[in-house]
């Protein structure tokens, strides 16, 4: 949606069908709309339509693969991971995407897209400028935030329950085994459990705040997985990058908790703020809306994202704040090394949230050409430009 009001405002005619649960989900409906529209071409965010809408969206996309409509595809999250990957494989048979572009926002994600003959681009995440909203001075006593964007857990769940089933690994380890059993509703749980439990167990054994060992214990946990369906291992996969990517986001919360005021970012944590007595108020900073009043803001992504950080260590940093956050490859491409702080441990984030809270200088005095980097180069509005470029290329082939 961000980089659809970007085109827009470039000057492109740009019309948005939203087929989320409260959208669009008839599909006569959805066809009169793309005809009557009649676009240049269809852009979408992973393949968020056609597998997260049911019939619906498989559907969609046979009516739209047979007008030969463009598409282009922005994937932020990796997608050898998807929670339908047997479709896409259905659908790379069927010979669908030869008129689609790929665009990732990591440079890793790219082979996967490639392999397939698919035309393939890279296209780095960015921030909604207006959205930021920069804190107008730094205070005398700093306060420190914690925000996650991984929990999964739902808004109904006690957050007591929630935060056991997280931190707890044994228990967590079941959670995760249920998650995987739920995909196959009609098949015997037991049986699944005894033949993924061995390497699953295996893989919870650590935590693993960095991103190259993770992909290490995931490619160990996939070639284990190769005796089982297919569509076992792609379930099980998926669920690696969600619940484990929780898993190991609550544990560094637990570690750290005692240097946190403030916590936000997704239903569990405002359901924390609610109940737990230590974090939480009515200042405690919203990634949603960007407003960060806090001075530092310590994040952990999913690994979904791969080697590409997420959107949150620029929205710190647009906001006038310090950044922790953990250590991305592709992060060092978009931002010097000296504007963010990153960690591969739990003793790394602890070391640096201790320089932080000691008040060295050296911090602050990077934060101003840190906050116009990226308003410079990481917007919506940057990410239109490129997207532009590629369209007056593309359409002039």
């Amino acid at each position: 949606m961000a980089l659809g009001k970007a085109l827009c405002e470039m000057g492109h005619h740009v019309g948005f069908l939203e087929t989320d649960a409260n959208g669009c989900r008839d599909l006569e409906t959805a066809k009169d709309a793309i005809s009557t529209f009649n676009p240049d071409i269809i852009i979408q965010q992973n393949f968020n339509v056609y597998m997260l809408s049911g019939e619906f969206g498989e559907k969609l996309l046979d009516w739209i693969e047979s007008c030969r409509f463009k598409q282009a595809f922005w994937f932020v999250g990796r997608p050898d991971c998807m929670s339908k990957f047997y479709l896409f494989e259905q659908w790379v048979e069927q010979g669908y995407f030869k008129q689609a572009d790929f665009f990732c926002t990591s440079k890793t994600m790219m082979p996967f897209f490639q392999k397939y003959g698919f035309n393939t681009h890279y296209l780095a995440t960015a921030i909604v400028p207006n959205a930021i909203k920069p804190i107008s001075k730094k205070r005398s006593e700093l306060v420190t935030s914690f925000f996650s964007n991984t929990i999964t857990g739902h808004a109904a769940s006690p957050t007591a329950t929630v935060l056991a089933t997280l931190s707890d690994r044994e228990t967590c380890l079941r959670y995760f085994l249920m998650a995987v059993c739920a995909s196959f509703p009609n098949y015997n749980q037991q049986t699944i459990i005894n033949l993924i439990i061995g390497p699953i167990r295996q893989f919870f054994s650590s935590v693993d705040i960095d991103f190259a060992t993770h992909q290490l214990k995931r490619d160990r946990l996939d070639n284990s997985l190769r005796h089982v369906p297919d569509p076992l291992r792609y379930a099980v996969l998926h669920q690696v990058e969600f619940i484990y990517s929780d898993h190991v986001c609550c544990s560094i919360y637990q570690n750290i908790k005692s240097a946190i005021k403030h916590t936000s970012g997704s239903n569990f944590w405002d359901a924390l703020e609610q109940s737990a007595s230590n974090v939480g108020s009515e200042a405690a900073c919203q990634l949603d809306n960007a407003s960060f009043k806090n001075g530092v803001v310590v994040s952990f992504s999913p690994f979904i994202t791969m080697t590409a950080p997420s959107s949150a260590p620029l929205s710190v940093i647009a906001s006038g704040n310090i950044s922790i956050c953990e250590f991305r490859e592709e992060l060092l491409e978009l931002l010097p090394n000296d504007y963010v702080l990153t960690y591969k441990t739990i003793d790394e984030l602890v070391n640096h949230i201790d320089g932080v809270l000691e008040g060295n200088p050296s911090h602050w005095d990077r934060i101003a050409a840190a906050q116009e980097h990226v308003l410079s180069h990481h917007t919506f509005a940057q990410r239109a430009q490129t997207l532009t470029e590629w369209l007056n290329t593309s359409f002039t082939k």
